[in-house]
């Protein structure tokens, strides 16, 4: 739950603590709470709060990087809603720009942001019905699926393993690597603890893994079949009963909150 937007107009410091501790006073189950930055800065008006908000305007790879590192000790969530729109403002997504920030998001780390499309479906800007559907439903899909049960908690960036991004758990058996507009993927599995099953899929195309076979550990070079945006999982990624738990990909949500800008 967030406390509002444009905070810095109208509350203070002392009044979000004084919320944030009558809150949790008060609710009937567990819910974090959280309280809107400065445009485009990684300040909090409080750090009370129990997870980091922010108002990021088109944040790329790097600002991720960022806005996790900022607070690694709380969850990270960009706040702004990142639209589509006809009359696009300049803060405003397009389709590829969605499916990139999704993805960008999630290889960074796992920061949480809010993505409507608002072509066709005007009143989901003042929350009167849901974000109307993309054209390409499958990228956002595909984005989805491939995270499923591949998203840890324990996951870190190893991107000095590959030519692109790169996730890691702490099992020295799961990785994840992402390249965008590339045919050739790198990655240096030397450290990895035994061989390991490894799959790709195209983030452009509906969710299909192309089977790449048992990898050992070692340096090794993939081939795409064409230029795409491509990413690999190395390792068994099934849910274990005990350990570790797999958590939710960085959150797609649709459909906007107000029709504030």
């Amino acid at each position: 739950m967030g406390y509002g937007y444009d905070l810095w107009e109208w509350v203070t410091e002392a009044e979000l603590d004084e919320w944030h501790a009558y809150m949790h006073q008060h609710l009937g189950w567990p819910k974090y709470l959280g309280a809107r930055g400065s445009k485009n800065r990684l300040a909090q008006l409080s750090e009370q709060m129990d997870y980091a908000a922010y108002e990021q305007h088109r944040p790329n790879y790097d600002m991720y990087v960022e806005t996790i590192d900022a607070r690694p000790d709380k969850p990270s969530f960009s706040e702004d809603r990142f639209r589509v729109r006809e009359d696009a403002w300049d803060k405003d997504y397009n389709e590829e720009m969605t499916r990139r920030g999704l993805w960008h998001s999630a290889m960074a780390g796992g920061v949480a942001n809010i993505w409507g499309n608002l072509i066709g479906a005007a009143e989901a800007n003042n929350t009167l019905r849901a974000s109307a559907p993309y054209q390409n439903p499958e990228w956002i899909k595909t984005y989805s699926l491939f995270f499923e049960e591949r998203f840890w908690a324990d996951m870190y960036r190893c991107n000095e393993l590959t030519n692109g991004y790169c996730l890691q758990r702490t099992t020295g058996q799961h990785y994840l690597f992402y390249k965008e507009a590339t045919d050739v993927i790198e990655f240096d599995l030397l450290e990895m603890q035994g061989e390991q099953p490894v799959i790709a899929i195209d983030a452009l195309r509906d969710y299909e893994e192309i089977d790449l076979g048992l990898l050992p550990p070692g340096r090794h070079r993939w081939a795409a079949p064409y230029q795409s945006d491509w990413a690999v999982a190395v390792g068994n990624f099934h849910k274990p009963t005990t350990g570790p738990t797999a958590v939710p990909p960085p959150s797609a949500f649709s459909g906007c909150d107000n029709g504030r800008p």
